[in-house]
């Protein structure tokens, strides 16, 4: 909910400035060179007969929803690289939290693997009891892919483009849907809010299905969708794509605008996916994790099979999804305390 930003309620993880993160951000790194350098030769010659038994990759969402789809997809292609069983765990709850707060207390040893989504930056900043630490409880292995963003109405408002529904939501109350407090989804109508000008009363669903279902029966006018959640009711009418949060239109939906199109700036949301491991894994352990990872979404195969849900894969070294992970953290925590967004 939004409120005033000085009141936020009980201390969390960032209970300091933002600046305290860009601090953070150097003496983890210098922790983490160091803690390398002097463990290199004693784990190199281990981390290359790596993987010598299954491997489980953590999934903190429900089975068949899109972090679900990939992570089967990216199990089964590393089972045939690795010659080791990769085995798929869902461990839903607390909007990802749960399941991403196993794997950080799991063992560093490559054998607990997490694949979430940008979830895992977005939450933190207005979550006041975090079951880890964020900053220093995961190490990012490597980005998977992103999925674009389509904010879709329903039955409950007369406009047809986004420009007429922020007409009717500047005219009279109106409620937009979100996955989840803290969820990529939430974030997105923010945005909306904060570049149009307009707020509507945020209502948090249970997750994306709910909030689908909330929109197409008139009990929330607006929700912030992946296109995989939403696309055969848009195209049967029961839903309404009323723009792509962000620069471009996508292929899967061709005539629906962009919001840069619209005129509408700062809007620059995507649903990233990518692969953590526990805080304390070696350096080699991850950096051959991640070129594996790498390997097999350069395949086109791959990229054939998750193009179903509107995935763009798209790889990163260790060090390049870490610094997008910790500049993430800090950006979202600065538009929640802009916004005034809390928890309570």
């Amino acid at each position: 909910m939004s409120g005033n930003p000085s009141a936020r309620g009980p201390t969390h993880w960032l209970s300091t400035p933002i600046s305290r993160l860009s601090k953070r951000r150097k003496t983890m790194k210098s922790l983490i060179a160091t803690t390398a350098l002097v463990l290199s030769m004693s784990t190199a010659a281990w981390a290359q007969g790596y993987p010598e038994r299954p491997v489980t990759i953590v999934v903190p969402y429900t089975a068949g929803a899109v972090t679900d789809v990939l992570a089967r997809h990216v199990a089964h292609s590393l089972q045939e690289k690795w010659g080791q069983p990769v085995v798929v765990e869902n461990r839903p709850g607390g909007g990802s939290m749960l399941g991403t707060a196993y794997v950080a207390q799991s063992d560093p040893d490559g054998y607990t693997l997490l694949l979430t989504t940008s979830a895992y930056v977005t939450g933190p900043a207005v979550l006041t009891d975090m079951p880890f630490d964020p900053l220093e409880g995961m190490q990012p292995i490597g980005l998977a892919g992103y999925i674009p963003m389509v904010f879709v109405g329903g039955p409950s408002t007369e406009g047809a483009t986004l420009a007429e529904f922020l007409e009717e939501a500047a005219a009279e109350p109106l409620f937009a849907a979100t996955a989840g407090l803290g969820t990529t989804t939430h974030f997105t109508v923010e945005m909306l809010m904060q570049a149009s000008g307009i707020d509507m009363d945020v209502v948090h669903y249970g997750g994306g299905g709910e909030a689908v279902v909330a929109v197409m029966g008139g009990h929330a006018d607006i929700y912030a969708s992946t296109p995989a959640s939403s696309l055969d009711n848009i195209r049967n009418g029961t839903l309404r794509g009323l723009a792509i949060a962000g620069a471009d239109r996508i292929s899967s939906l061709p005539d629906v605008p962009s919001t840069a199109e619209l005129g509408l700036e700062g809007i620059n949301a995507s649903f990233w996916l990518g692969m953590l491991a526990p805080a304390g894994i070696s350096e080699e352990l991850a950096t051959q994790i991640n070129a594996d990872l790498n390997a097999i979404l350069d395949d086109p195969a791959l990229q054939e099979q998750v193009a179903t849900i509107d995935l763009v894969t798209s790889t990163s070294t260790v060090e390049e999804f870490e610094t997008q992970v910790l500049t993430e953290l800090e950006s979202w925590a600065t538009l929640a305390q802009e916004r005034g967004i809390t928890a309570n």
